[in-house]
């Protein structure tokens, strides 16, 4: 899901892996202070395979969106 209200873009993954949620949340803004990428606790838990696909999904929004969706 991605969402821009002034200038602010919200993106936000979910997910669902044996039955428990994994979160990872990215705020884009104009300057590099209102810039951040958080994932959720438990997040480095999963199997490789499940974080590139989260990586890759994330790439594909940054191509499409013209988004960075990264820290500072």
């Amino acid at each position: 899901m991605t969402t821009d209200i002034d200038g602010i873009r919200r993106v936000k993954l979910i997910v669902v892996h044996q039955h428990i949620k994994y979160a990872v949340r990215a705020i884009e803004h104009v300057s590099d202070y209102g810039r951040k990428l958080q994932y959720g606790e438990g997040y480095n838990n999963l199997s490789r395979s499940i974080r590139t696909a989260v990586d890759n999904t994330l790439q594909r929004i940054r191509e499409e969106r013209g988004v960075l969706l990264k820290n500072g």
